[in-house]
């Protein structure tokens, strides 16, 4: 079976196709509409405690939580989605893994064989689906276009003093490193539980 595997990753790389390129942009999708979710579920009832706390202070007026403050914390709750829905439920990735570290567990092993793979179709395709917030509707602004409620995981590198092109690539470095993370504890998961490990 793991000769088998070597072969098979030794030949001509299958996930390049349209299918798995859509499925996968999806699956940022969904994982941006995770963060939205959150966005809605929290805002509104943090609004209401610290206004309450506010009032009891004797402060008036409206209780505003700093946008940078804000969006950075989406950006960190960012992780969880991408991990449920790119790492827990692929039995493809969670079987290749299995079969790496069938004798012993190397993360080195499990990385460069995952980023060979697919690691770095993921990257180049969330790199390019983030490019569409930078589409020029309302003016170029990332605030302005109507894609930014699907994006709030990267609007933190918009409200920096920064080129928006710059912006763009802190966001795809902070996937990078969530990916790395979701990587690493999926691969620790999946081999701690493992079945059985070979003699």
């Amino acid at each position: 079976m793991k000769k088998a595997n070597q072969e098979n990753a030794s030949g001509k790389n299958e996930f390049l196709t349209p299918g798995y390129c859509f499925g996968r942009i999806a699956l940022f999708l969904l994982s941006s509409v995770g963060v939205l979710i959150a966005y809605l579920i929290l805002t509104f009832p943090l609004l209401g405690i610290l206004s309450n706390l506010a009032e009891k202070a004797g402060e008036r007026g409206p209780v505003e939580i700093p946008e940078n403050i804000t969006f950075a914390v989406y950006t960190a709750v960012y992780i969880v989605p991408l991990f449920i829905f790119l790492f827990r439920g692929n039995i493809g990735l969670k079987t290749q893994v299995l079969c790496l570290t069938e004798e012993t567990f190397s993360l080195k092993t499990v990385f460069a064989d995952t980023y060979r793979r697919i690691g770095w179709i993921d990257h180049l395709l969330y790199a390019l689906y983030s490019l569409l917030l930078l589409l020029p509707f309302g003016g170029g602004d990332p605030f302005e276009n109507p894609l930014s409620f699907v994006f709030l995981q990267e609007m933190v590198f918009y409200t920096l003093s920064l080129p928006k092109i710059i912006g763009w690539l802190l966001a795809v470095l902070v996937f990078a490193v969530q990916y790395a993370l979701c990587l690493t504890v999926a691969s620790w998961h999946w081999d701690k539980h493992r079945l059985r490990r070979a003699d």
